[in-house]
């Protein structure tokens, strides 16, 4: 490690903007490399995440080498398409037989990651999933497998929480007026979302009327907007991507359909894209993600630092699905340190030993696994749209400002 590096880490917490840049230009000795992989949609129909997802890894990765990589090796970033099932599975392959990865960080979407994963588990690779969140990816017993991020339950839960103790009491909405529909894009991840709405929604008595899963590569959802309609639904819980967000609101726009209350859930609601394309009409949407930046910094460790650094590499603002990909690669890069050796099981120790408070990250969570490789230390956001702005509203200890509705 060379004398300039050691002032920089020991100057504070963490590297500064003008540390990293010094560190990078003047270069850093290493002893040798070792390859990690990245896969993520960088084409296709979730290219927008995919990239964002890509940029949160390879900041992380960036900022270990100019700390001395790992244990002296410098870490080499093997970036890999997965715009659909059969690339992700393909190019896991050639990440794995070809670059001799010792480890692979991945993929955004559920069902590219379900796909890829069974190649790595296969392999004896480690597999550091930093944002794919379907129930039944760590349901699978498998031993190399390690999510970072929450759930998908989780978002159906944090949704239901949203809805119980903030929408609902604000338009004076009971269990016996509120007429709920559960709309949802049916991959694994919205399917496990609405699956908890429902389960959720049963127990505290509410009266949900419609349940309507639809694909997310749909062109027309007009005749769920029709049926929300005739149903008089007052309460919409929506789950769904970009595209099909975006879709929907317009068609119920065009329908003359506006409910009281419509409840969000990630991908395509956290989303500034998403926003510019609604208009207005999203501002007061309440939604849930598992990140956000716009959150309040003194619970989320390292967050202003990321923000910086984000923006000074890409001359850009960061996104969620770029701050919980950051997160997690630095959090697994920490546990391949602590490794006896890229073996996989020494790294599967190390992970497992990981013990991380709540807030000791950028997204706020904190780092402990379960045996099923889930981390079981996570806090999803509720959030809402204020003025063209994505806000922290809940927990407390991340809220940035107090709910505001377009009555």
């Amino acid at each position: 490690m060379k004398i300039g590096m050691k002032v920089c880490v020991l100057a504070g917490k963490g590297v500064s903007v003008a540390c990293l840049a010094a560190l990078l230009a003047s270069g850093v000795a290493y002893a040798a490399s070792v390859k990690v992989g990245a896969i993520f949609p960088m084409s296709g129909n979730f290219a927008t995440f995919g990239t964002q997802c890509f940029k949160g890894v390879e900041l992380a990765v960036e900022q270990a080498n100019a700390q001395g990589g790992i244990n002296g090796d410098k870490i080499e970033l093997v970036k890999a398409d997965a715009a659909d099932t059969s690339q992700a599975v393909s190019e896991t392959r050639r990440l794995i037989s070809r670059e001799d990865v010792k480890a692979i960080f991945g993929t955004y979407a559920s069902g590219l990651s379900y796909a890829a994963t069974p190649v790595a588990e296969l392999a004896g690779v480690p597999y550091f999933e930093v944002t794919g969140t379907a129930d039944n990816l760590t349901e699978r017993k498998f031993q190399y497998l390690f999510r970072a991020s929450a759930p998908a339950s989780a978002f159906g839960i944090s949704s239901m929480e949203a809805l119980q103790k903030i929408v609902m009491p604000h338009y004076k909405l009971t269990p016996e007026n509120a007429r709920i529909a559960i709309v949802n894009e049916d991959s694994l991840y919205g399917a496990s979302v609405a699956k908890k709405q429902l389960e959720l929604a049963k127990k505290a008595g509410l009266n949900v009327v419609e349940t309507i899963p639809y694909s997310a590569k749909t062109v027309d959802l007009s005749s769920a907007v029709l049926r929300l309609k005739q149903s008089k639904i007052n309460v919409v819980m929506h789950t769904g991507y970009q595209n099909d967000s975006i879709l929907l609101h317009r068609q119920m726009a065009e329908a003359g359909f506006k409910p009281t209350a419509l409840v969000g859930g990630g991908g395509g609601y956290s989303l500034y894209e998403t926003r510019r394309a609604i208009g207005d009409k999203l501002d007061g949407t309440v939604t849930t993600d598992f990140a956000l930046v716009d959150i309040n910094p003194e619970g989320a460790k390292g967050l202003n630092e990321f923000t910086a650094a984000y923006k000074a590499k890409y001359k850009q603002e960061p996104t969620a699905y770029s701050v919980i990909s950051y997160a997690g690669a630095k959090s697994f890069i920490d546990a391949m340190k602590k490794a006896k050796s890229f073996d996989k099981d020494d790294i599967r120790s190390a992970v497992m030993s990981m013990d991380e408070a709540m807030g000791s990250q950028a997204t706020g969570y904190g780092m402990k696994y379960a045996e099923n490789g889930q981390n079981t230390r996570y806090r999803m956001i509720i959030m809402q749209w204020q003025k063209g702005e994505l806000k922290a509203i809940y927990p407390e200890s991340l809220a940035v400002v107090e709910p505001q509705f377009k009555d």
